[in-house]
């Protein structure tokens, strides 16, 4: 009997200690996401490293935690970006209030929830290659949902983007930018090939460099013991 009680208040202190590091790695993750490029018209940023600390509780925790974390996390980046959000649901926006809410869901509940798939490789038994892999898988799957939302919902801002008569869009930036929209305008046409790729491209230009950037730190912090070694907890 004694050893059943000792057994559960060793689990119950075991799952205190996950919880507070998870709120800490949460808390952190969102501190990072405030220091940013912000990137295009239609939102989207490279952080300093945001959701690393979320990688790490994927690796350090599974799944469970992973994707727990993940998601209460994709609600604070909710309340951080609420002018955004808002902004969406504005006259003007082109979208009505149910396409706002999947677009929202898409571009913020899913994309950072997802980023718990970085848990599926936690076994592998190198830990460099775990966290490294992990965050390419789990932030390529953010990218994907990016991309639907945008292709989705977003799509009719394609041919404004790439034309560089159209003041403050993407081609109308230089001349660099003036001929490779023209050249996308006369591949794609104007149609879903053209939406496709719009979104492909924009959430590419903030997407790709933080996975790099992401997967860099991976690398970078599959070195520190304490974070590599799954059995110890915040003391």
């Amino acid at each position: 009997m004694t050893e059943q009680v000792n057994a559960k208040q060793k689990t119950n202190k075991e799952r205190t200690r996950t919880l507070v590091e998870c709120a800490a790695m949460i808390a952190l993750g969102t501190v990072l996401s405030l220091i940013k490029i912000p990137i295009g018209h239609l939102g989207g940023s490279v952080t300093l490293l945001s959701t690393l600390p979320l990688v790490i509780i994927c690796y350090r925790h599974g799944a469970k935690w992973g994707f727990l974390s993940t998601f209460i996390y994709s609600l604070l980046q909710m309340l951080v970006d609420i002018p955004t959000v808002v902004k969406i649901f504005a006259p003007g926006e082109g979208l009505v209030w149910y396409m706002a809410i999947l677009s929202i869901f898409l571009d913020y509940v899913f994309a950072f929830s997802i980023i718990g798939l970085a848990s599926v490789v936690r076994n592998i038994k190198n830990p460099t290659a775990a966290m490294s892999l992990g965050a390419l898988i789990g932030l390529s799957a953010r990218y994907v949902s990016h991309f639907f939302s945008g292709w989705i919902f977003y799509g009719a801002w394609a041919s404004w983007y790439f034309d560089a008569a159209e003041e403050g869009s993407f081609a109308s930036q230089s001349d660099w930018a003036a001929k490779f929209g023209a050249w996308v305008l006369s591949v794609f046409g104007d149609g879903q090939g053209l939406s496709a790729f719009y979104s492909a491209f924009y959430n590419g230009l903030y997407m790709i460099p933080e996975i790099i950037i992401t997967v860099a730190g991976a690398v970078a912090v599959s070195f520190i013991p304490f974070v590599v070694n799954k059995e110890k907890r915040i003391r």
